[in-house]
């Protein structure tokens, strides 16, 4: 399956590319040491929240995907200025 999607992907670069050339352009884009490297672009501390938070997200809706909302389960949020503080931060962090 692997091998049948990475040989479909390559075949789309000839059907985008303008000619050849623009598409051996393209292959060697695709395949130029860069790919292994760590980029760096101007909104990196947001990126690095943004992943922070989302595998904040994940963690809570694993250990609580026995319940119908992943959040049900923590016990702490009984109370209710605790759990609208925990909702209000949460659009905070969503708007962000």
């Amino acid at each position: 399956m692997f091998a049948t999607y990475m040989l479909v992907v390559f075949s789309w670069v000839l059907f985008r590319a303008e000619d050849i050339g623009h598409a051996f352009q393209y292959y060697l884009g695709i395949l130029s040491p860069s790919l292994f490297t760590v980029p760096y672009f101007s909104g990196m501390r947001h990126a690095l929240f943004t992943l922070i938070t989302i595998s904040i997200f994940i963690i809570i809706e694993w250990f609580g995907r026995s319940e119908e909302y992943g959040i049900a389960n923590i016990q702490t949020l009984q109370k209710g200025h605790q759990r609208w503080f925990l909702y209000m931060a949460l659009i905070v962090v969503i708007v962000t």
